[in-house]
């Protein structure tokens, strides 16, 4: 049985380490939604990410301090879309701004992006998930 899962583990660590980094395009992002099974991470600095992990119609919220999961409506889908799309629209070359990941088991795609805290705030009270601030040093 612990062979079984050394090998699992393995494959997993194999399939992760295999995720192609696709250009930063609408399409490819669409693409990676589609899949159903997806997660979302704003890289806000080295030591603070949010994670948003979409999987049969559940949304997982995970932060540094806490781990939240709610079903997701269509609606909620579409904000969380919107959000994204809005932030893709405004994306920045500055390597100090906050990053955005999509990806799945096989894709990601990132870009930066700054000021957006107030709209993921906003997306997190829309799914009834508890935002976490940084704490400022």
């Amino acid at each position: 049985m612990k062979n079984r899962t050394l090998i699992f583990g393995l494959l997993i660590l194999l399939m992760a380490s295999c995720k192609k980094q696709q250009e930063p395009t609408i399409e490819n992002i669409n693409t990676i939604f589609q899949t159903k099974d997806f997660n979302i991470e704003f890289r806000m600095d080295e030591d603070h990410t949010y994670r948003l992990g979409f999987r049969e119609g559940y949304v997982s919220f995970f932060s540094n301090a806490k781990t939240q999961r709610n079903v997701i409506s269509y609606d909620e889908a579409i904000a969380t879309n919107a959000l994204i799309q809005n932030q893709f629209n405004q994306r920045t070359q500055d390597e100090n701004d906050p990053e955005i990941a999509i990806y799945d088991d096989f894709n990601e795609v990132s870009f930066r992006a700054s000021g957006f805290e107030n709209e993921l705030y906003n997306l997190l009270k829309e799914l009834n998930l508890e935002y976490v601030p940084i704490k400022k040093k």
